[in-house]
Parts: C-alpha cells; sequence; structure tokens
C-alpha cells in the first residue's frame, strides 16, 4: 500500500474478527477502516491507498459485491485472506443457493421424471417431506432440465438471501451441483469460481494465513493458490507459543460420560469457572439454556464475548461459532465443543456420506474442531481444558485417518487426551466420573505434575513441514481447480483430460478415483453422453455412494470378500487410533441402531454395523437404484433386508412384493449365495393379501434390542486388548460367545414372520 499508494484488503470471516483487526491496528499505529456490508463506498483514504481497507469476505465474494459496482470499481492491489481455511466456508455460501419456499415445489416437478425413475426410494421420501432423505441429482438429469430449472430459479435469486449468489450461478448453472432432501433443495459450485470475482483475480498480491496447515490442498481447489505457494508455506519453528490445554474426551473415559452427564457437570461446575460451550446448530445450542447456559446464536456475539471477558457472564452456549470468538485467560477456562461439528447446509450433509471426496467433509469437520480448539487458549501463557463432548465426536477423532487431517500440535494434545482417559480410566479407587473431574481440576489447578507432564508430550511439537504436506492432494486440487476453469471457458474436452490426467497418474484410494472419474463423466457428458455414463460406471464400481448410471449400463455390485468374518472384525478395530475409539463408535451407532430412528438414518446404522460383526454390508437400494435397503453377506450367505421400523401395524401387500422383489435381485447378483429374508418391523404379522418370500423372519424391537446389547459387550471386551495381542481364532470365539456369529443371528434376534 505504500509502495504503490493503491488500495489493499484484508478480509476476514466475520465482523467480529474484522472488528478486532480494526483495533489491532489502531494499537499498531496503522490507518485501517471497516469496508462495511451496506456501505457503498470506502474511506477516500482507503480508496487513495493510504489506509488498509478490512472487511468479510461476504462483503468482497458476494453476487451483488460493492467493489464491482461501476461507480465504486475498487480493484485492490493486495489481499490479505485471514483464517482462510475459515473463508473459505463463507465464500462457498456465496455460491450456493437454497431452495426451501414454494419454488421447492417446482422443482421437484420438474426433476420428477428423472429422479423418481432413478432413485425412487429417496424421491418417495423427498416427496413425502423426509427430511433425512436425500439424492444427489445426476448430472445427465440436470443437463438435461437446464432451461427449465433456470426458470423455476430466478424468483429464488431475485429475493433475499438468494439474490447474494444466483448472480455468480445463473449463467453457470450447467457446472453446478444440486442436493435435494426433504426440507429443501440446495445448488452449488462444488469448487466457487473465484476467478471469476474480478476484484479477488486481479489482485497482484495474495497473503493466504491460516492456523491450519494440514491441508493447504483447500487453499489451492478453492482459491487457485499456486502449487508453489501451497508446497512452500512459512511456518514458525515451532508451536511454543501457543499454551496449555489439556483435552479430555468423556466417552473414551466411560460410555455413561454422555452428552447429559458432561451437561450436568458443567451446571455444577459454571458457578467456580467460565465455560463456553460450542455446538454446530441453534437446537444443540438451546438444549444448554436448561442447565443455566446463556445462548447466543445472533449480533450480539461481540457484546457476549465481552461479558465473558469482563466476568459479568461464566456459562455461555455459542452455535456454529467456531472461529471468529477469541476468549483468552478467565473469559474461558472450560471450552465444551459439543458433538462433531457439522455444518447445516444440505450440500454438506450429504458429502458426509461420501467417502473419497478431496477436501471433503471430514477435512471440514476436523477443521472447525481444530478451529474451535483454539478459541480458548490465546497465548503462551493462557490455559483452559477442551471437553469434547458425545460418543460421535469421541468415534469421530478414534478413526486413524482423522488425524491426519490436523496440524501436529492438535494431533499431539488430542494423543495425549488418548493417555488421559487411560489414566482415568484405569484409576480404580475412583468413579469414572470422579476421575474424570479430578484430572480436569489438575489443570484450572495449575497442578504442577500436570504442566510438567503437559510440557514433556505436547510443548515444542513442531508443525507440519512442506514435506508432511500432501502432495498428491495439492495436484488433485490443482487438477481439479483448472478443470472447473477449462469447463467455464467452453472446454469440457481440456476439463476432461485434466481430470483424467491425475487418475492415471497418481496412486489413488478407489473412492477418490471414483468421485474424480464423476467429475470426468460431468465434463464428457457435453461432448459425449454415451462414453460419459460408461466413465460414470466406472466411478461408481470405484465409490458405490456416488450416483449409480441409468439402468441399462452395467453395473455389478460387490463380491463377497472371502474373509472370515473375524478377519473382517479386525481390519474394522485396526482403524481406530485407541481401543476406545470402538467402544464411542458403537455408542454412537446405538441411537441410530432403533426403531424410533428415521429410515435413512437405520438403514445408515445397519450398514455401519455389518463391519462391528464381520459382515460385508451395502445399502444396494440407495446405491444401484435397486435391490434391498440393506445387506449383509458373511461367506455364501446373506441377509437381504428391508426396513420398515415406521409401520405401525400388520405388514402390507406392497412391503411383501418390495421384499420378495429383492431376494430376486440377490438370487440375479449372487446366484451361489443362501439368501434369508429380513423385514425390520414392530410387527411379525402379515396382512391377509401380502405375499412374502417364503422364510421371511422379522427383526423387531426385543431383537434388535438384543443385537444392540450383544455388540455393546462383544466390543467392550474386544476393546480390553489393542488389535495386535487379537488372533483370528480368539475373535472367532468372542464373536460366539456373544452371539455375533452369523449362524447364530436368526435364532438370536429375529423371529418367524406370521402369514
Amino acid at each position: 500500500m505504500v509502495e504503490h499508494r493503491r488500495p489493499v484488503v484484508f478480509l476476514c470471516p466475520t465482523r467480529q474478527l474484522v472488528e478486532q483487526v480494526v483495533a489491532e491496528a489502531k494499537h499498531l499505529g496503522i490507518p485501517a477502516s471497516h469496508y462495511e456490508g451496506g456501505t457503498p463506498y470506502p474511506t477516500p483514504d482507503a480508496t487513495a491507498g493510504r489506509e488498509v481497507i478490512v472487511c468479510t469476505y461476504d462483503k468482497l465474494f458476494n453476487a451483488r459485491s460493492t467493489f464491482n459496482r461501476d461507480d465504486v470499481l475498487l480493484r485492490p492491489c493486495a489481499l490479505v485472506l485471514d483464517d482462510a481455511h475459515a473463508g473459505v466456508e463463507k465464500i462457498r455460501e456465496n455460491f450456493s443457493l437454497v431452495v426451501t419456499d414454494s419454488s421447492l415445489d417446482a422443482l421437484l416437478k420438474t426433476l420428477k421424471p428423472g429422479c423418481k425413475d432413478h432413485h425412487p426410494g429417496p424421491w418417495k421420501g423427498i416427496e413425502n417431506g423426509d427430511r433425512s432423505a436425500h439424492m444427489e441429482v445426476p448430472f445427465w438429469i440436470w443437463r438435461s432440465s437446464l432451461e427449465d430449472i433456470r426458470d423455476v430459479l430466478d424468483p429464488v435469486g431475485q429475493k433475499r438471501p438468494g439474490v447474494f449468489s444466483w448472480g455468480h450461478l445463473r449463467d453457470h448453472l450447467r457446472w453446478c451441483r444440486c442436493v435435494i432432501t426433504g426440507a429443501g433443495a440446495e445448488i452449488f459450485f462444488d469448487i466457487p469460481p473465484v476467478h471469476l470475482v474480478d476484484a479477488f483475480h486481479r489482485a497482484e498480491h495474495r497473503l493466504y494465513m491460516s492456523a491450519t496447515l494440514s491441508d493447504d490442498s483447500t487453499l489451492v481447489r478453492e482459491l487457485g493458490c499456486s502449487v508453489k505457494a501451497a508446497s512452500s508455506p512459512i511456518i514458525p519453528a515451532s508451536d511454543k507459543g501457543v499454551g496449555e490445554r489439556m483435552v479430555l474426551v468423556p466417552a473414551l473415559v466411560d460410555p455413561s460420560l454422555d452428552r447429559d452427564w458432561v451437561m450436568s457437570w458443567a451446571q455444577g461446575l459454571a458457578s467456580s469457572t467460565s465455560i463456553v460451550v460450542l455446538t454446530s446448530n441453534e437446537k444443540l445450542a438451546r438444549d444448554w439454556k436448561s442447565v443455566g447456559a446463556v445462548v447466543e446464536m445472533g449480533d450480539g456475539v461481540t457484546d457476549t464475548v465481552q461479558q465473558l471477558r469482563s466476568g459479568a457472564t461464566r456459562f455461555v452456549a455459542f452455535a456454529n461459532r467456531y472461529d471468529g470468538v477469541d476468549l483468552p485467560d478467565d473469559a474461558c477456562r472450560v471450552l465444551v465443543i459439543d458433538g462433531v461439528p457439522r455444518g447445516q447446509g444440505m450440500a454438506e450433509e450429504y458429502d458426509g456420506t461420501i467417502p473419497g471426496r478431496p477436501g471433503g467433509t471430514l477435512r471440514r469437520w476436523a477443521y472447525r474442531i481444530e478451529q474451535g480448539m483454539g478459541r480458548a487458549v490465546r497465548s503462551h501463557a493462557d490455559f483452559a481444558v477442551v471437553v469434547l463432548a458425545g460418543p460421535d465426536l469421541a468415534n469421530f477423532l478414534a478413526k486413524g485417518e482423522v488425524m491426519g487431517l490436523v496440524g501436529e500440535g492438535t494431533r499431539a494434545q488430542l494423543k495425549l487426551a488418548d493417555e488421559l482417559a487411560d489414566m482415568a480410566r484405569t484409576a480404580v479407587s475412583e468413579a469414572p466420573t470422579d476421575a474424570f473431574n479430578d484430572m480436569a481440576m489438575k489443570c484450572l489447578n495449575r497442578d504442577a505434575g500436570w504442566r510438567g507432564f503437559y510440557d514433556s508430550r505436547v510443548r515444542g511439537t513442531s508443525p507440519a513441514t512442506p514435506q508432511d504436506t500432501a502432495e498428491r492432494d495439492i495436484e488433485v486440487a490443482h487438477a481439479e481447480h483448472v478443470a472447473l476453469i477449462a469447463a467455464l471457458d467452453r472446454r469440457p474436452k481440456a476439463a476432461a483430460e485434466a481430470i483424467a490426467r491425475v487418475v492415471n497418474e497418481l496412486d489413488l484410494e478407489p473412492e477418490q478415483a471414483g468421485w474424480l472419474l464423476q467429475r470426468k463423466a460431468n465434463y464428457t457428458d457435453e461432448f459425449d453422453p454415451a462414453t460419459a455414463l460408461q466413465i460414470q460406471a466406472g466411478a461408481h464400481s470405484r465409490n458405490r455412494r456416488l450416483c449409480p448410471p441409468p439402468t441399462g449400463v452395467v453395473v455389478r455390485p460387490p463380491e463377497g470378500t472371502g474373509q472370515v468374518p473375524a478377519g473382517l472384525v479386525l481390519a474394522w478395530y485396526n482403524g481406530f487410533e485407541n481401543p476406545n475409539g470402538a467402544i464411542a463408535a458403537v455408542e454412537s451407532m446405538k441411537s441410530r441402531l432403533s426403531f424410533d430412528a428415521s429410515p435413512e438414518a437405520l438403514e445408515q446404522a445397519l450398514l455401519e454395523v455389518s463391519a462391528v460383526f464381520g459382515a460385508t454390508g451395502s445399502r444396494p437400494e440407495k446405491e444401484y437404484s435397486r435391490g434391498p435397503d440393506d445387506l449383509w453377506v458373511w461367506q455364501k450367505v446373506g441377509w437381504v433386508i428391508e426396513a420398515k421400523n415406521e409401520r405401525q401395524g400388520e405388514l402390507p401387500k406392497h412391503d411383501g412384493a418390495q421384499l420378495l422383489s429383492s431376494m430376486q435381485w440377490f438370487s440375479q447378483h449372487y446366484p451361489e449365495y443362501q439368501g434369508t429374508p429380513i423385514v425390520v418391523s414392530r410387527s411379525d404379522q402379515a396382512a391377509h393379501d401380502a405375499t412374502f418370500p417364503k422364510g421371511t423372519r422379522v427383526l423387531n424391537p426385543a431383537g434388535l434390542n438384543e443385537l444392540r446389547d450383544n455388540l455393546t459387550r462383544f466390543v467392550a471386551e474386544l476393546a480390553t486388548q489393542t488389535w495386535i495381542a487379537w488372533t483370528q481364532g480368539r475373535v472367532a470365539d468372542l464373536l460366539a460367545k456373544h452371539g455375533l456369529q452369523h449362524t447364530q443371528f436368526k435364532k438370536n434376534y429375529t423371529v418367524q414372520l406370521r402369514t
């Protein structure tokens, strides 16, 4: 700015951070001003390059940005992108349109002919308003309906909040994705085309700043950061200035220390200690009001933070505030992260079910956890207890792959959390509740032994070096970014070639290769639709959670692995960083292995739980648009499952026909297997006019509860030893002991259907 006397812009994710930056600039003697939302012009000094413009990402990237007004036309020579990873999420919002009003009916009507035939099960749930039902509109259906879709969406884009994104999407709908649920639809760019925003694209200098260096590929994919810059970040020599965090995971100490227990524990502590809770949505935040917390969800964040700093308030729950809230020293001594920090968008929820997505949902969740953990410790001398509450969060963090998604400092703290959980769990003289509380008090009371232990385990941990950065991820991200630009430039062949190059040249996991092949298929569809569907079939064969190709394109379901159940159990168990992660995983499943869960949630839980007892699970109806809701396959044996947990009375004719069709599908694709037809139902009585397959068994509430209890006991015993200590023979004996050998399932958990 001083050198060129041209405007420079400092971007922040939230208004609160903008105000902090302006205040800090004033303290340092740097001229700066807040370019607020709704303000047409920056100050004359800012325009002339005499003071720094500080604003939110929304201010720059929204489709109606004043940066692009003819009477403003502000083109900064340099940009500083603070909290760049959080900024990416803000940018995505400006390239996304949510439809929930009357226009949703018109959109569903437009898409119904193709989508209903393609995926009849989810589509039925969507039409019935089932919030858990979801599907992505396949690109070939989306492409064929573009003009009608544009007409439907245009009214949505003419009013708030759609007006701030529609201008980005309107002329480029062809390359948008669309996810539909029973609650609405989201149309969005998977990779936001930031090069279309002149104020960003034309800046000669860009400085990306982030405390999270574990996934710089995101900056390449989403923001067009150069490969060279992402591969050679400027990093501090150590994290010695970070401060002290005692990270505790109650569910790893004992399953009884669940979310409700954490809420009660925090309530008792709030009279003497400042406590802040971070939740992923407003509903979870409101739950904390019942235990005395002030719930902040709106524009009062700045005032509430000030009250925490002054001591006027000591117990606060924030909704979806994993960044932009600084709580140093006594403002927060106990920080609770309440559950997995899932986003509230339909697209993110849907993508969370798909493995292999580069820069995907798991990375976003890991990033938010890392950001959230940093809210309470802001200096070298600062300290806090960080409580990661709920079995779902414990399960998420126990996965080996998740540890690779956070920075070295956070990884060291999470590994220390495992050690602390082991210490608390093995404190035989104390109840789990007392052991947990005593552990937290060591930090809060500044116990010298704890401080020395922490220093030896965590302080001085080196941040990730450039060599640690996944070069492969950066290459993939660059190819995806280049491909999008080519597609928007009407060069779909070049886009397809860019994706094909990384798929062919890099050693990718099958699920990631499948995701990228789906991108290639979409680009190919623009100039060779027939070949595109063949590519999509290949994508789906590698990643079964992607869109299945239309009927007629050959798709073959997976064969049984041939591996014995005990071997599959050990493979599942080995996927956790520590044995307690397996316990947390089952605890997370148990709430969904219930007749009170939605059909979608129960079907997904039935898939996930199959790995625990050594079956190969799949969801054929969801993955192929044909077949049963769930399929469990052992060696030459299969359970063909239809979930009817929402059914209250006797099982009607339609359910029998559906199970008959599923058995025919199973016989066609698994001719050498013996299949057992299973219906998950409250009732074991078929209607008088219903015809079910011979030998149909019913998994009723009593049977499901018994299965759930046996799984809990099985995994609890499994977790008494590490993976390496178990043999397949001993695991097989353990399965039999707890009634989990496949030969025991029919008798232990099901009853004969009455006709």
